[in-house]
């Protein structure tokens, strides 16, 4: 659904903005926000992936370095709908791309408009589903690394509007792990880092 409420389909082969429309950042230097939650865990590692269609044979992808340091962690899926066995592969270690590896996870953003200036209100309201955003993070103390930068894909935005605050939140996920190469792209484009397809 895009700001002007017209329904909005995107199909898996679709690309993201290949430069981020907006900076939202904690230490002044760009949109402040009110609140960010992340993810820093081991939940949602997974070093083995198993996924079956209808009709097909189970296809298999896998880590061994993810499993020596992170132990065998396994996603299984039935039933898929694919049309054939060799999707299937594809899919797999697309996922296997995704989440082999323990990376800060930014779930959503919230902005506070309120006392926000007309500059950067106008930033976060022209924000859509689908956009990608830089979110930076100062963590607590002088360690390493003094901020975290991570480059999202908005999933999602909803308003909470009262008579003394207004709010956005921004549902996210990394546009990093989900991007797929392209040539000449600063962002999407290095070699050995980003996936070239699926």
């Amino acid at each position: 659904m895009d700001r002007s409420g017209t329904l909005q389909f995107k199909s898996r082969h679709t690309t993201f903005p290949s430069t981020p429309s907006a900076t939202f950042s904690d230490d002044g230097s760009d949109v402040p926000y009110l609140q960010v939650n992340y993810i820093n865990d081991d939940n949602e590692i997974y070093n083995i992936v198993n996924l079956t269609r209808v009709g097909g044979t189970a296809q298999q992808a896998q880590d061994a370095g993810s499993q020596g340091k992170y132990l065998i962690r396994t996603l299984q899926r039935t039933g898929l709908f694919n049309n054939s066995d060799t999707e299937v592969l594809e899919a797999a270690n697309f996922l296997l791309g995704k989440f082999k590896d323990a990376i800060i996870r930014f779930d959503d953003l919230v902005v506070d408009l309120t006392e926000a200036s007309t500059s950067n209100q106008n930033t976060v309201l022209a924000r859509e589903v689908g956009d990608v955003v830089k979110i930076e993070l100062t963590p607590p103390g002088s360690g390493s690394p003094s901020q975290i930068t991570s480059n999202e894909i908005i999933d999602g935005i909803s308003f909470n509007i009262t008579p003394d605050l207004f709010t956005i939140s921004y549902k996210l996920s990394n546009a990093d792990v989900q991007a797929f190469m392209r040539l000449d792209n600063a962002l999407f484009g290095i070699i050995g880092t980003d996936k070239l397809g699926y």
